[in-house]
């Protein structure tokens, strides 16, 4: 009764000293004494004791059963130069099947190895041999395979265990899923965990595991997950910003759901997010790819309007942004002149986006028309306007005023970019304009590097058959 005590409370030492009392006492040990040793030995993971007493054993002619051959596996988990094999080889020999718990330990010892290969090699013997998994074992390699950036084969083992078992996975297992799916945005991986582990168990999963899950709906297109994912954060009172509310808006648009999405814009700003147009970007993808696309778009706004619900300005500017990109100058327009009718004041970017259809239409006229009201309404040119306006006057055959809008642009303090240097360089080559040169030098000045595309160019003097 003490000796099982001290094994099952891993005292190795206390368990010795009750040996040597039944030495002294002549009580000549038998199997069941050394397996209470190897206990008290295998707990505390003294490998070398154990594969000591599993000698002393072999020379005492007691041959080692099933129990023998778990505890000499389980005390050897931290010993890498352990030869398992030798030891399985040795119980074949002596005719001891592995049992489910040699192969947990075995498993074990493979988990910590981050030996994610032979753990599924030891799942294809047991399902040989008859064996189940035990929960320890399947939380073990769920947990491995999560870490390692398997989350499909997580899952896999998580659906093979719960069918194969009458014992189910606890919520850690599914959230280990749920972080690593939503690493990979593996969607099922995602979906499934989430609804255990959330829905089923009741977990609350923090900030950062919403937002986790909030991107992997974006980009699945997944806006009930999404939407539920908000909810999770309001409950958590979490202070909404752009990077919550950008996910949601993003699953609508992959689902075409426009009028959801619009919805969404209007939530942003009801709840004073700061956000900027780059956001409802997934509204102009969404809406790009043809112009009945647009229309409709137009329709849901023109609904929500009459249904005495908000537009807002970058609902409408997304809409001309795409009129803009499948060179819709006149639909764009129409979209800007259309402001007053639903309450909205245009913003900088709404002008740039109608530059972009004026560079696309070579429209100089309506550029300068569209740069005289931005400042009547008070807006502040920003790069992106000083940019185009320089690459619509490139547009034309006098090209003059392209060079007075970048000095105004530097004298406002913004750096020209590149692709403003590289416009301007071009034209200049294609014109025979010697300023081309001085573009050059100060575009070197702002630390830009000339692409060996670009100077290929200006080599050949603007060979229509080489691109820049």
């Amino acid at each position: 009764m003490y000796l099982a005590a001290s094994a099952e409370a891993g005292h190795a030492a206390r368990a010795f000293r009750i040996c040597a009392e039944m030495k002294r006492a002549g009580i000549k040990p038998d199997i069941a004494v050394y397996n209470l040793l190897l206990h008290a030995c295998a707990k505390q993971g003294l490998g070398h004791e154990c594969m000591a007493l599993f000698e002393d054993m072999r020379d005492l002619n007691l041959e080692p059963d099933q129990l023998t051959y778990n505890h000499v596996i389980f005390a050897q988990r931290w010993n890498r130069n352990f030869a398992l094999d030798d030891l399985l080889d040795d119980m074949q020999r002596h005719g001891v099947a592995p049992s489910m718990q040699t192969y947990h330990h075995i498993i074990l010892r493979y988990v910590e190895a981050h030996n994610i290969e032979m753990c599924l090699q030891c799942f294809a013997e047991m399902n040989a041999r008859g064996l189940s998994l035990s929960l320890k074992s399947a939380q073990a390699v769920i947990c491995l395979a999560s870490s390692l950036g398997h989350p499909r084969l997580a899952l896999d083992i998580a659906y093979a265990f719960e069918a194969a078992s009458v014992r189910k996975l606890e919520a850690q297992d599914w959230m280990q899923i749920l972080e690593a799916s939503a690493a990979c945005h593996f969607e099922l991986g995602v979906t499934d965990a989430w609804q255990k582990a959330v829905v089923e168990l009741g977990i609350m999963p923090v900030e950062g595991q919403c937002i986790e899950v909030l991107h992997t709906a974006a980009r699945c297109g997944l806006p009930d997950l999404a939407t539920h994912a908000l909810q999770v954060l309001f409950g958590l009172e979490v202070p909404l910003e752009e990077h919550h509310l950008a996910p949601v808006l993003e699953s609508f648009c992959e689902r075409r759901m426009l009028e959801e999405a619009f919805s969404t814009v209007n939530l942003m700003r009801s709840s004073d997010v700061q956000f900027t147009q780059e956001t409802a970007l997934p509204l102009t993808s969404c809406i790009c790819g043809h112009i009945d696309k647009v229309d409709e778009a137009w329709s849901i706004l023109e609904k929500m309007h009459q249904d005495s619900k908000p537009v807002d300005v970058v609902s409408l500017n997304a809409i001309i942004h795409a009129a803009a990109i499948l060179n819709d100058l006149q639909r764009a327009i129409g979209t800007y002149k259309a402001f007053a009718d639903f309450g909205v004041q245009p913003n900088i970017s709404t002008f740039n986006y109608l530059l972009s259809g004026c560079i696309s239409a070579s429209h100089r006229e309506l550029g300068d028309k569209l740069l005289s009201e931005l400042r009547e309404l008070n807006l502040v040119p920003d790069t992106k306007t000083f940019e185009r306006m320089i690459i619509l006057c490139l547009t034309q055959t006098v090209y003059e005023d392209a060079f007075f809008y970048l000095e105004e642009m530097k004298g406002q303090g913004y750096l020209p970019p590149l692709s403003v240097y590289t416009a301007l360089i071009r034209k200049c080559v294609v014109s025979g304009d010697v300023r081309w040169k001085i573009a050059l030098d100060e575009m070197k000045e702002c630390g830009f590097e000339v692409s060996p595309a670009l100077q290929l160019f200006i080599d050949t003097g603007g060979n229509p058959r080489t691109k820049a």
